[in-house]
């Protein structure tokens, strides 16, 4: 109870406007400085686990797990697939491109997520007129997976 009591008579019988004003002052620059302090730490944090688990290489660039680019692949095509059917064939084909270019072609466990997401992405371009990328993603699906 004496701190209070301190306090409220430091603050003043009158309610002193510049003493208030320093306190939201003291307020506010502990509590920008906790937060940046926190997320600065936190992003260290994280740079540190991302070190140990691989994801990001010794030159600090950030790499991707096969797996991570596999599962956001295939959330980027379950995307799509809404897209086309709300309507929008454009929305569609960029998801699709997006996640083809997630998937290692050559990748025997996901040839098969690489064939499904390039087979809808030539249905779009055939919905949307485009013959020649029509034409094109065919030649280059029938080059991965039609073997003569």
């Amino acid at each position: 109870m004496t701190a209070f009591k301190l306090f409220w008579t430091w603050l003043g019988d009158e309610i002193n406007l510049k003493r208030i004003s320093f306190l939201w002052g003291v307020a506010f620059v502990l509590f920008g400085g906790l937060s940046g302090f926190t997320i600065w730490f936190y992003q260290e944090y994280l740079e540190k686990e991302g070190e140990r688990d691989g994801i990001i290489a010794p030159n600090g660039e950030t790499t991707r797990p096969k797996e991570v680019q596999l599962r956001t692949s295939l959330l980027l095509y379950d995307y799509g697939i809404l897209r086309q059917e709300a309507g929008d064939l454009n929305g569609a084909e960029r998801s699709f491109d997006a996640a083809l270019s997630l998937i290692d072609a050559s990748d025997p466990n996901q040839m098969l997520h690489y064939q499904t997401i390039l087979l809808s992405q030539i249905h779009i371009y055939r919905e949307m007129g485009e013959d020649e990328l029509f034409e094109a993603s065919s030649q280059k699906y029938e080059e991965l997976f039609l073997l003569d």
